[in-house]
């Protein structure tokens, strides 16, 4: 399955959010991780595109 490389800018966006607030490195790896296969869940359409079923069916999976 080919890796599919979500958007770099939003990512960086979250990481810097997180670092604002003064979490640790490994939340920060875990919040990352679980947005990387949220998109990847997604085909990489960014959560912008996405309505609530899209996420309801993410948390089901």
């Amino acid at each position: 399955m080919p890796d599919i490389i979500p958007s770099h800018k939003l990512l960086d966006v979250v990481r810097e959010f997180i670092r604002l607030k003064y979490h640790s490195y490994r939340t920060e790896q875990s919040y990352l991780d679980w947005i990387r296969r949220y998109l990847l869940y997604q085909n990489g359409k960014h959560p912008r595109e996405m309505c609530k079923a899209e996420i309801q069916a993410f948390l089901t999976h």
